[in-house]
């Protein structure tokens, strides 16, 4: 039997070639085109105490995942009228914003590259730098929260320590009028001496977040504008012809 129809197999090479280039043309002409844009875009982050920046491990990673939050998102949705502009609601919008922005950082470097894909290329550079303007506007907020929580914090701190200021010096005050041993007075002397010394240092760190909150802070820098995306990035025919 298959020495009768050996010839089949030969016959079945070509023909599944051809067939597996008309299934990858099918399938390769029925993928939606799409368009890529990219904005390049630097975070700064906040200086601290003695000039340093606030930045650790997870700085980064959280900043990148705020860039994809719901409320960056429904900025975008909302400043470019996506909801009406696709015909769906405000929740759906966004998913489908979620699925069209991807975020990376540029390796070797400390820039955040923010990619959009979409059939229209126009909208993906629409997108994009509505992301990124979006992104930098609650960044900006975010962080003028949490300033203003710090020098809350701080001056609710420096109350506190002036009140211990205050009983130290109210005490040695008392030792010294009731004629206390002069060990005893020494030492509630140092005492007051130590939280003074607190005091005053947590003042000039006051001073520093007051100076610090008042300085014009640019949080997020715009390196590269997005641009319309001259050629489809999908679909790939070379590789789906290759597959197929």
């Amino acid at each position: 039997m298959i020495k009768r129809y050996w010839w089949m197999l030969l016959v079945m090479v070509p023909v599944g070639a051809l067939l597996g280039l008309l299934v990858a043309a099918g399938v390769t002409y029925a993928m939606p085109t799409m368009y890529e844009s990219e904005c390049v875009i630097e975070m700064r982050p906040r200086v601290v105490e003695d000039g340093a920046f606030e930045f650790d491990g997870s700085w980064m990673a959280t900043r990148m995942e705020m860039l994809k939050s719901p409320v960056v998102l429904g900025r975008v949705s909302e400043r470019l009228d996506l909801p009406k502009r696709w015909n769906v609601d405000g929740e759906t919008a966004v998913g489908f914003l979620r699925g069209m922005v991807t975020v990376g950082n540029i390796r070797g470097t400390d820039l955040l590259s923010v990619r959009v894909r979409h059939t229209n290329r126009e909208e993906a550079r629409d997108i994009a730098a509505e992301v990124a303007n979006g992104f930098k506007s609650h960044l900006t907020e975010v962080e003028g929260k949490e300033g203003e929580s710090r020098l809350r914090e701080l001056e609710q701190a420096v109350r506190a320590q002036e009140d211990v200021v205050e009983e130290r010096r109210k005490t040695l005050a008392g030792m010294v009028a009731g004629g206390a041993g002069t060990a005893d007075v020494q030492e509630v002397k140092r005492a007051l001496e130590a939280e003074q010394e607190l005091l005053q240092t947590m003042k000039i760190k006051q001073m520093g977040e007051t100076i610090s909150a008042k300085i014009p802070h640019e949080v997020v820098i715009v390196h590269e504008e997005p641009q319309l995306g001259e050629t489809p990035v999908s679909p790939n025919v070379m590789m789906n012809l290759t597959i197929g």
